[in-house]
């Protein structure tokens, strides 16, 4: 075999051999998951129906749209990487007890059988925030419940990561924070609400109406999600 010939195997080899390394890390995210663990994530994409949450200053857009539409995209993420996956809401209407009648407090009881029933993992609850008297507030911020060390590791790596990606829009990082929110108490696993980005603030809110920058929240809370597995 000639030398040409020589290198053209050594690099097919090396390229399978790269594909095969790339594809294991993937499927697996082996890092401190063991292997009859099942990497399970609900994903619940906050409001909805009559309940639209916050409105863009400028874009004039639903919350509610806006977490599902990050939903998907953190979905994707998710199958991709060969996570199961479960979503609280998949449509732009609220959740009912099949009455037909809705009410927040239902709905939100909904959310947790659901969350209950499927026994996930880890739970991801998408909203966007919006301060009232002030446009300036911008970025990501995470909440977990207080005094649960397990989900407040889960805070501050999705956090991180999403101060990562504001960072480059010339926001400054936020502070994973503890709270007592409903949506925090429905499991025993790790839970975490994000509150995107300040649909108050023009910037954050042109950002979110973008589906470039959703997908990038999608892939900076992927992120969140292996770094905590790796970090167990």
């Amino acid at each position: 075999m000639n030398s040409v010939k020589k290198y053209s195997c050594f690099i097919l080899a090396l390229c399978c051999l790269v594909v095969s390394a790339y594809t294991l890390c993937i499927k697996d995210v082996s890092v401190g998951v063991s292997a009859n663990e099942e990497l399970h994530v609900l994903i619940d994409a906050g409001h909805g129906g009559r309940d639209g949450g916050v409105t863009g200053v400028t874009t004039g857009e639903k919350e509610s749209d806006v977490n599902l539409k990050i939903a998907f995209a953190l979905k994707s993420e998710l199958d991709d990487a060969g996570f199961k996956v479960t979503m609280t809401r998949t449509t732009q209407y609220g959740l009912t007890d099949g009455s037909g009648a809705w009410s927040k407090q239902a709905d939100m009881r909904i959310r947790k059988k659901i969350i209950q029933e499927n026994n996930p993992s880890l739970v991801v609850s998408l909203h966007q925030n919006f301060y009232p008297t002030s446009s300036s507030p911008r970025g990501a911020q995470v909440f977990y419940l207080k005094n649960d060390e397990k989900s407040k590791k889960f805070a501050l790596c999705t956090q991180n990561c999403l101060n990562e990606l504001y960072s480059k829009y010339g926001a400054q990082s936020r502070v994973a924070m503890p709270a007592e929110y409903y949506i925090l108490k429905c499991a025993s696993s790790p839970s975490i609400i994000v509150e995107c980005g300040f649909m108050s603030n023009p910037k954050d809110d042109g950002l979110l109406d973008s589906e470039s920058f959703r997908l990038a929240i999608a892939k900076s809370v992927f992120s969140g999600i292996t770094r905590y597995y790796s970090l167990r």
